[in-house]
């Protein structure tokens, strides 16, 4: 326990030392002005991507937070469940340390398992990440250049999954004229509970001069826990390692050609994804949990200047597997003796994302601006349980029977494929005033597949359902820069969500036909909205 606390103790001297070795009299009241300053400049004049074209923060007809890379490592963010911290309509959940699940403006994350709809669409860099059902992947942030969240439908330039929103999470670039190397360590502890840390490095280097630069950033953390098992007699049973690997290599293959090739890695472990009482201890769980999360991530961005517009192409390739084991005690019991006092549930879900964009954007201009594209993604999700062996179980009972035991096995199997046309126009009356109007039109076909068995209910397999939707997305924008501090905007836009097969109901349907529907129908959001942005010399 003494070194739960000395650690962090001698840490943050150390920190304080390197501080004070570069601060002199003459400006050791001010020595963090410069992050502050920095920050507002940054502010105001932060470039943003939101519409898809670069533009101005301020001058951008879009309700948006902006988190700047300076404000970020201010704030000390680590997790994307930390953004529902810094904005009042926009909100996390975090459903494990593997994950959370976003809404905002009061139209949730949405349930639906395996074939489930995000209503916040979800991206990386130029990289489509919206997870099953809403629920989000931890991303673990390091070297982040700024993070954009879009309020209300962005169906317009993100489609299906941009219901009430967009998350989008832009990540440093390599440099290519500049070598560095920086590494950062944080040690956090809780107390009667554990003890953390985080260790971030980021390495840029030119490979060939003004052609061909790399940006490596690896990170490794441990999340303390504080919650203990009094059943299996084990204490801070809730802890969590990080790791993550992002490798970006930036080729400047012509004059006006740009290339990007990224691979990011991640693993997330969670000892104990259980819920526990005031005293901070499980009482209830004779099951070992654990959450783990593997994602691999490649993509190819390329960019070529046109003398008219520019062409962008981006390729990526996802492939995440989440593993869950949990106590499924609630659920055996409703329908099996309570003698099943303890049977380990293990889930595991994987997804395989595939997407290819084609976007011209025009150059910026004061009379007339456009954005067209083609996009297509395919998803395969497949989610199998299975009960395990309880050896818990069967010692706790004291009959080693139980632990073989297996009541459940199912199988769930899901594919989409969508194809979409987007774009969006503004034209300029005058250097004030300007009008947007923009659609997406897209067709989606999903296909499920369930097979289980178990001792409950008869085995249902290889039944099979399909789902085909297509629809648009329009948005209109009029928007009046009245003076550079003050800008108005109103607007009227469409969210689309997918609807889809409740390929999970199927088991029940043989049973029980048209007890349960076998599917559920899209959503659609229209919102209405006023904005005003101002800036000020202390604030905006």
């Amino acid at each position: 326990m003494m070194n739960k606390v000395i650690l962090p103790i001698i840490f943050f001297i150390l920190i304080f030392i390197s501080f004070s070795s570069h601060t002199t009299e003459e400006d050791s009241e001010t020595s963090l002005d410069w992050l502050f300053e920095l920050t507002l400049e940054e502010l105001l004049n932060l470039t943003v991507t939101a519409t898809k074209r670069e533009s101005n923060v301020q001058t951008t007809p879009v309700s948006m937070l902006v988190l700047s890379g300076l404000e970020i490592d201010y704030r000390s963010m680590q997790h994307i469940t930390e953004l529902g911290t810094v904005s009042g309509s926009f909100h996390t959940r975090a459903t494990s340390y593997v994950g959370s699940r976003f809404s905002a403006r009061g139209v949730s994350g949405g349930g639906g398992g395996v074939q489930g709809s995000s209503s916040i669409g979800y991206y990386v860099d130029e990289i489509a990440l919206t997870a099953p059902s809403g629920e989000q992947d931890e991303l673990l942030i390091a070297d982040v250049n700024r993070i954009e969240i879009l309020h209300g439908p962005q169906g317009t330039l993100f489609g299906d999954g941009s219901l009430s929103g967009t998350v989008r999470i832009i990540t440093n670039k390599p440099v290519m004229d500049k070598s560095s190397v920086n590494l950062s360590l944080g040690v956090e502890s809780i107390h009667d509970g554990g003890l953390g840390h985080r260790i971030v490095g980021i390495i840029n280097s030119p490979i060939i001069e003004d052609t061909v630069a790399a940006r490596l950033v690896f990170l490794q953390a441990e999340r303390p826990g504080w919650q203990d098992n009094i059943l299996l007699h084990k204490q801070v049973v809730n802890s969590a390692s990080d790791k993550q690997v992002r490798l970006t290599l930036r080729v400047n293959a012509a004059d006006k050609w740009l290339i990007d090739l990224s691979f990011i890695s991640q693993d997330i472990n969670n000892l104990n994804d259980h819920f526990s009482d005031k005293e901070r201890t499980d009482r209830f769980t004779l099951t070992d949990e654990l959450v783990e999360l593997d994602n691999n991530i490649f993509s190819f961005t390329s960019n070529y200047e046109l003398p008219w517009a520019d062409l962008l192409a981006v390729g990526s390739v996802s492939n995440r597997e989440k593993i869950r084991v949990i106590d499924a005690t609630p659920f055996s019991n409703e329908f099996i003796a309570p003698v099943f006092e303890s049977v380990p549930l293990k889930n595991v879900q994987s997804q395989k994302f595939e997407s290819l964009e084609f976007r011209l954007t025009s150059k910026n201009d004061d009379v007339f601006e456009w954005t067209s594209g083609i996009f297509f993604k395919h998803i395969k999700r497949s989610l199998s349980q299975q009960t395990l062996e309880s050896p818990n179980l069967a010692v706790a009972l004291d009959n080693s029977a139980f632990s073989n035991l297996s009541i459940f096995y199912a199988l769930l199997d899901y594919d989409i494929q969508q194809l979409s046309l987007f774009g969006e126009m503004t034209y300029h009356f005058d250097e004030s005033v300007a009008l947007t109007l923009g659609s997406q039109f897209f067709v989606e076909e999903r296909n499920g597949e369930v097979s289980s068995l178990s001792l409950i209910a008869p085995a249902a397999s290889n039944v099979k359902e399909s789902n085909n939707t297509s629809a648009s997305t329009p948005r209109a924008i009029i928007s009046w820069e009245r003076t550079p501090e003050q800008y108005y905007f109103a607007s009227i836009s469409e969210g689309f969500r997918s609807g889809g097969v409740n390929i999970q109901a199927a088991p029940i349907d043989e049973i029980f036909p048209g007890f349960v529907p076998k599917g559920y129908d899209a959503e659609t959001v229209v919102a209405y909205e006023l904005g005003a942005k101002f800036t000020h010399e202390h604030y905006t």
